[in-house]
């Protein structure tokens, strides 16, 4: 869908169903944030707002390095950018970005591996290991990015306190959803 509005404007603003806009108290504006892809993010086309607690490595599918040419090392050395929210400018750069992924999602074996499974053990999630889950198109949004642009996420990441995630666990327990935060800021 992202690809195909590409057709018909500038940039894009793409939110799943989590993400709540609140007013900014750093002073950033929607017009701020479409315009960063043409001017912070130009080299990329594509800005993202939200990190995981958690690296790449541990919630991806060992197929998909057939289709991104990225290595292990580079997903274990950055953490998961969350594909929730993101921009992506209509431009070269932005088009490199999403096409990739529009393809890699209509190639069977691509995004959604043979025995791909979203559910993760969180007590494993942190340890960088193979915990046998996958994050669909977060992880192949991860690799494409890495693949294009390296482990310096800095080319396609800046939050924005007017983009707030809200998820049904985050919400409905509070409590032990920050327990599970902290567990990992510690380690």
């Amino acid at each position: 869908m992202v690809s195909k509005a590409l057709l018909s404007f500038d940039a894009v603003l793409y939110l799943d169903t989590s993400i709540v806009l609140r007013p900014s108290i750093q002073g950033d504006s929607l017009k701020q944030i479409f315009n960063s892809v043409f001017e912070e993010f130009a080299t990329t086309g594509f800005r993202t707002f939200h990190k995981a607690f958690h690296t790449n490595f541990p919630v991806t599918h060992k197929n998909m390095y057939t289709f991104f040419n990225v290595t292990t090392d580079n997903m274990k050395a950055t953490k998961q950018i969350q594909s929730g929210t993101y921009v992506v400018a209509n431009s070269p750069n932005g088009r490199n970005v999403i096409d990739s992924l529009a393809r890699c999602a209509i190639e069977p074996d691509c995004m959604a591996p043979p025995g791909a499974q979203v559910k993760c053990n969180m007590s494993l999630i942190s340890s960088n290991n193979d915990i046998g889950c996958h994050r669909f198109d977060q992880s192949a949004m991860n690799m494409r990015l890495i693949e294009l642009y390296g482990i310096n996420d800095t080319n396609y990441f800046l939050p924005s306190d007017m983009v707030s995630i809200q998820r049904f666990e985050m919400t409905q327990n509070k409590a032990a959803y920050r327990r599970q935060c902290n567990v990992f800021l510690r380690s």
